[in-house]
């Protein structure tokens, strides 16, 4: 273009005009670089990777399409979340609580037995000066309804103490899925600039 404006063929104004366009493009350049660090730097903080690793996304596919796949950092980013990990545990803490509390309503049987042998054996009648064997067994159960009352009190309150870690789970989870959605549809905007 510039040889066109010194031998008089195109006017000034085009060569300023192709200057400002080429100028604007290195700014959108410099700015995709920017945004395609930035990306990577918030998927390294998604999927919890350490600092020192480097996190790169490479965008020379004729479709620009980001390294990291979605489902696949969004199941990278729960199985590395130490809070998800924790509260799921808290859930499963709950469940065991309240299935411990459902059994306190059933009534306690208890099976007992017993075996013996004994010169006398008192339980030989008439009493022989001999050993002889003798074998028993029982039963026992026993229900208190004030206890099956307080049980199903504590059972309602185990039960609602589970359904609010489960959703507290739930709720993380989402958390996570949105702010991966976001990172990888920024990947994405700045592979398609």
């Amino acid at each position: 273009m510039k040889a066109l404006v010194d031998s008089g063929s195109a006017l000034r104004s085009e060569l300023l005009r192709v200057h400002s366009q080429s100028s604007r493009f290195r700014g959108d350049l410099i700015e995709a670089r920017g945004d395609r660090e930035s990306a990577a730097r918030i998927l390294q903080t998604l999927l919890d990777l350490p600092t020192s690793d480097d996190v790169s996304l490479s965008f020379s596919q004729p479709d620009l399409e980001p390294v990291v796949a979605f489902d696949d950092a969004w199941r990278s980013a729960i199985e590395h979340r130490e809070e998800l990990a924790a509260l799921n545990a808290l859930a499963e803490a709950a469940e065991r609580e309240t299935d411990g509390v459902l059994f306190d309503q059933l009534p306690d049987v208890v099976l007992s037995g017993g075996n013996r042998t004994a010169r006398p054996n008192p339980r030989v009648v008439p009493p022989v000066d001999e050993f002889q064997a003798d074998w028993s067994v029982g039963v026992a159960v026993a229900w208190s309804p004030t206890d099956f009352l307080e049980s199903r009190s504590r059972t309602a309150a185990t039960q609602a103490r589970e359904k609010r870690q489960r959703l507290a789970v739930v709720s993380v989870r989402d958390q996570i899925r949105d702010r991966v959605a976001v990172a990888h549809a920024r990947a994405r905007s700045i592979g398609s600039r």
